[in-house]
């Protein structure tokens, strides 16, 4: 059975605009809120809890130690979404079904970096090849380039890109991979690629959208995370140096 869900994302900060949090003792957060039509026994059908806190200069995870189940999750009140701004739907493929993503914050979304979808250059695609494949060293069957699949990209105004590659299903059923269990070149891996340096983000990642959380003038990037039995969401900052995750499981 496939379910589906939305998620509503929140930014939240005590002061009236964000940049006029940086640096002070009050606190910013992303929030988010979701709605499941179908969902585990007893597991609420909506839920809104706090993910990422904004602590001066660095984001941190509320994710404290083990993962949490969806009982677990640390729920907020509806009056979260009092007097923010709604942006566009986003979604992605959740582990329980579709994903639907909103935004929801006391400024308009902006993205200074003007992060759009953009095809990448022969250049580039062959230098984001060669980090794939050190990234998949463990492989230990022959393959090619005409083995991967991109499965999308991404272009800021600074010439930098994120691009997520995946082995084709014809090469998963060649190796004799399962389906719902396959080794980590099947999954989703998405990467940071400028002119001489790439970077592995993970695997089973989902873009969303980039924003400006802060108010700094620099473009961060939130993902959902969807991987067996787990979900949640991802957070690149600093030109993708810093990452925070906060995931949680099903049962």
């Amino acid at each position: 059975m496939v379910y589906k869900y939305s998620i509503f994302l929140i930014i939240f900060c005590t002061a009236t605009f964000s940049q006029y949090c940086l640096g002070l003792d009050t606190s910013l957060f992303i929030t988010v809120k979701e709605t499941q039509n179908q969902t585990w026994s007893g597991d609420p059908k909506e839920r809104i809890y706090d993910i990422f806190e904004w602590k001066k200069t660095v984001w941190q995870s509320l994710q404290m130690g083990e993962l949490l189940s969806t009982f677990e999750l640390p729920l907020k009140n509806e009056t979260t979404l009092n007097g923010l701004y709604e942006s566009k739907s986003y979604s992605y493929p959740g582990w329980m079904g579709e994903t639907l993503v909103k935004v929801y914050t006391p400024f308009k979304q902006s993205d200074p970096e003007h992060w759009i979808r953009d095809k990448l250059s022969e250049s580039y695609l062959n230098h984001a090849i060669t980090v794939f494949r050190k990234t998949m060293s463990h492989i230990q069957y022959t393959w090619t380039k005409n083995d991967l699949e991109i499965i999308d990209s991404y272009r800021s105004s600074k010439g930098s890109y994120i691009v997520g590659f995946i082995m084709k299903a014809e090469k998963r059923d060649q190796e004799h991979q399962e389906e719902f269990f396959p080794t980590q070149e099947f999954a989703p891996n998405w990467f940071y690629i400028t002119e001489d340096t790439g970077i592995h983000l993970g695997e089973d990642l989902y873009p969303l959208f980039a924003n400006d959380f802060t108010g700094a003038g620099h473009s961060e990037w939130l993902m959902g995370y969807s991987g067996y039995n787990k979900q949640g969401y991802v957070l690149w900052s600093n030109d993708f140096k810093q990452s925070n995750h906060y995931l949680y499981v099903f049962h």
